[in-house]
C-alpha cells in the first residue's frame, strides 16, 4: 500500500481574504531535510475559509466556513471541482446573526450531514439534512449556554455532538438532530468534575469516544454516548515533568472501529501528545509524548484515521501565520518522537501557513489550511 503522504490531497484555504488556494501533496512528498511538502496544482476561484470538512468518499467532501465577511459558507460535491459556483453562502436569520461559528461537520452518507457550531451568544446551532439543499433558514439554534466543538454521526438517525458550557463543565446531545432541542443537551456534571469536551468520534450508534480536558489534565469519556456520565470521565496524570502555564489535554480523537482509536493534544509545557489503542482500556502507559518535537512549543490539533494502520495528525509550532505545521502520518502504533515533521507548502508565500482541518474515508484523506496570500489555487485528484 502507498504511503499515506500519496493519498492526500490538501485543500489549502485563505485566511480573513476571499480566496481560496488549495495544494496537494506528490506520490513522493518527502523532502531531503525530512519534511513533507505539499504541492500547488491548477488555478480556479473559491472563495472563503474551510474550517470544518467531512468526506464521505474519495470524490465527495461537505465543508463549511466563512467568507471575508464572517459569512458560512457550503462546499460540496467532488473537492477537485471546486470552485465559486460550488461555494454557497447561508443567509442567517437575525436571531442567530452572521457572527457564527461553525466547528464541526459529520456525514454519514452524501445527501445527509450534520455541522455544529456556536452563535455569538455562545448558544449552539446546527444544521442537517442533504447539504446540496441547506439554506440559512434550515439552521436551528437551542438557547442554552453551551457551546459545541465536535460532531460524529454513526447513522443518519444518530449523532452526538460534544461541547462546554461557560463553567468548563462538558456538555453532549445525542440522538436525531432533526429533532433536537434544549432537552438533548445535558451537561456531564458533579462538584468535583470539570470537563471540557472538545472532539468526540462514533463507531457505532451504541459506542463513542470523547476527548478533552478535565483539571488541567487530558480526559477521556468512551462508551455509550445516551448514558454517559461523569463518574465515567478518566483522566491521566502525565507528571510534574510536564506540569506548566498551559493545559494537558487533547484536542481530537479519531474512531476507525470500536476498539480502536487515535487521540491527540498537548502537555502544559506544549509538547505534542497521542494516546492509541482500544479506548475501554487506555491508560497513561498508553500516553506519548514527543519531547523531541520539531520545535520546543507545539501541539496537535486534529487527527483522522482512514483504517487502525493509516493516520493523519496535524498540528503547529506557534500560532498564526508564523507558524511551522507539523505532522505525524501513517501507522500511529509506529510513531515516535522523530515522528513528527514539519510540513512545507511549496509555492506558498514565506511557506507560512496553518493547517486546520482533516478528514479521512476508507479510500483517501483531505487535509485544509489556512494560507495568508491573495492567490488561488485548486488541486485535481
Amino acid at each position: 500500500m502507498k504511503r499515506l503522504i500519496s493519498l492526500i490531497k490538501g485543500i489549502i484555504t485563505l485566511c480573513l481574504v476571499p480566496a481560496m488556494l488549495s495544494l496537494a501533496i506528490g506520490t513522493d512528498a518527502r523532502a531531503s531535510t525530512g519534511n513533507l511538502v505539499l504541492k500547488m496544482s491548477v488555478n480556479t476561484k473559491a472563495p472563503g475559509t474551510i474550517l470544518t470538512m467531512s468526506c464521505v468518499t474519495s470524490t465527495h467532501c461537505v465543508a463549511v466556513g466563512r467568507n471575508q465577511s464572517n459569512e458560512i459558507m457550503v462546499w460540496s460535491g467532488n473537492p477537485s471541482h471546486w470552485s465559486t459556483a460550488i461555494a454557497r453562502m447561508l443567509i442567517l436569520g437575525s436571531s442567530i446573526g452572521n457572527a457564527a461559528n461553525m466547528t464541526s461537520i459529520s456525514c454519514p452518507s452524501t445527501s445527509m450531514c450534520v455541522a455544529v457550531g456556536n452563535d455569538s451568544n455562545n448558544n449552539p446551532i446546527f444544521i442537517e439534512g442533504n447539504p446540496a439543499l441547506w439554506t440559512g433558514s434550515m439552521m436551528r439554534r437551542v438557547a442554552v449556554d453551551e457551546g459545541l466543538f465536535s460532531v460524529s454521526c454513526p447513522s443518519a438517525s444518530f449523532c452526538v455532538a460534544v461541547g462546554k458550557n461557560g463553567q468548563n463543565i462538558g456538555v453532549e446531545a445525542t440522538g436525531d438532530p432533526a429533532t433536537w432541542s434544549a432537552a438533548n443537551f445535558k451537561l456531564l456534571k458533579s462538584a468535583q468534575v470539570q470537563f471540557g469536551l472538545f472532539s468526540v468520534s462514533c463507531s457505532a450508534t451504541s459506542f463513542c469516544t470523547g476527548v478533552g480536558e478535565s483539571h488541567g489534565l487530558p480526559a477521556v469519556i468512551s462508551g455509550n454516548p445516551v448514558t454517559w456520565s461523569d463518574s465515567q470521565i478518566r483522566t491521566y496524570d502525565l507528571g510534574t515533568s510536564f506540569s506548566g502555564v498551559g493545559s494537558n489535554q487533547f484536542n481530537s480523537v479519531s474512531c476507525p472501529t470500536k476498539t480502536f482509536c487515535v487521540a491527540v493534544g498537548q502537555t502544559a509545557k506544549w509538547k505534542p501528545v497521542t494516546m492509541v489503542g482500544n479506548p475501554s482500556t487506555w491508560g497513561t502507559a498508553n500516553i506519548k509524548v514527543y519531547a523531541a518535537a520539531p520545535s520546543n512549543a507545539a501541539l496537535l490539533y486534529s487527527v483522522a484515521c482512514r483504517s487502525a494502520s493509516i493516520c493523519f495528525a496535524n498540528g503547529a509550532d506557534t500560532q498564526g501565520f508564523t507558524a511551522n505545521n507539523i505532522v505525524l502520518s501513517g501507522n500511529p502504533a509506529n510513531w515516535n518522537s522523530g515522528s513528527p515533521q514539519k510540513l512545507v507548502l511549496a509555492g506558498v508565500p514565506g511557506n507560512k501557513s496553518q493547517i486546520g482541518s482533516d478528514s479521512c474515508n476508507p479510500s483517501s484523506c483531505y487535509v485544509s489550511a489556512s494560507v495568508p496570500t491573495g492567490q488561488t489555487e485548486l488541486a485535481g485528484l
